[in-house]
Order: C-alpha cells, then sequence, then structure tokens
C-alpha cells in the first residue's frame, strides 16, 4: 500500500501489520460516541484508512464528513477579523495554531500519535477553551 509517496509499512510499527493496527483503531473508535473523523489535514488521514479498508474489506466506523482543524482555526480569525491569506488563501500551518492555543510545537520526527494528541489538545482548545490530555495542563491557554 502507498499513499501520497508513503509506504504504509513504513509509517506503522513493524511488529503489527496495517490490518490489525487498523482493526485495533476502529475498535476502540466504535466504543466513542462521536465518530467524526478529524484532524490537521483529515483528508490525508481518511484517503488512508479508505485505502486500508479498501484493501482488507474491513468496515467504515465514520461517517462521511470531517473536521479539520485548519478550518476551524480558520474560521476563529476570521470572527476576529485576524485572518492573514498568502497568495489570496489561507495556509496556517499546525505549527501556528500550536502556538495560538497555547501549545509547543509538535515533537519531530513526526508521528501518529503525536500529531493526533496535539491536534485533539489544539482541538479542545479551540472548541471549549480548555485542555484535554494530562500531559498538556502545563501549557497555559492564549487565543
Amino acid at each position: 500500500l502507498h499513499i501520497n509517496g508513503f509506504s504504509l509499512q513504513d509509517i506503522v510499527n513493524k511488529q503489527k501489520n496495517v490490518k490489525d493496527l487498523v482493526q485495533e483503531f476502529f475498535g476502540w473508535v466504535g466504543l466513542i460516541k462521536d465518530r467524526t473523523l478529524g484532524g490537521y489535514y483529515a483528508h490525508f488521514d481518511r484517503s488512508f484508512l479508505l485505502d486500508v479498508v479498501k484493501t482488507y474489506n474491513l468496515g467504515w466506523p465514520f461517517g462521511i464528513h470531517i473536521i479539520d482543524i485548519h478550518g476551524l482555526f480558520y474560521a476563529e480569525m476570521l470572527r476576529k477579523g485576524s485572518l492573514r491569506l498568502q497568495n489570496g488563501v489561507s495556509d496556517y500551518s499546525l505549527d501556528q495554531i500550536l502556538n495560538y492555543v497555547g501549545l509547543p510545537r509538535e515533537p519531530m520526527p513526526h508521528n501518529a500519535l503525536t500529531g493526533a494528541k496535539v491536534t485533539a489538545e489544539a482541538f479542545s482548545r479551540l472548541i471549549f477553551g480548555k485542555p484535554l490530555l494530562k500531559e498538556f495542563e502545563k501549557y497555559t491557554i492564549r487565543s
């Protein structure tokens, strides 16, 4: 499996195959009340998961809609009258969004777990104005 030039086996833990990891993830997702898929670049995440679903004939636990944190941040900047455009488009990076809500940059090198954690924390801070994960409580919420 290759998506956007990435080999899925290069991305995931070598101890488990992609199918097992996604099935475990979908099992966890099945326990959640709101199964709307969200992320920083949620279209990529959905494409990745849909490819695995198709390849391994798995069920899809999500609806058709996704929430992208860039869109939420865009709306926040628009509401505050602070929207900045680059060549006529919004190009806010995840690091800019994290900074806005009082979080440090995502640790490098990027991996799915750290990306998911900082993005979930940023969602909580943008939407609810409060921390989500204990490990981020030490960072003051800004906005």
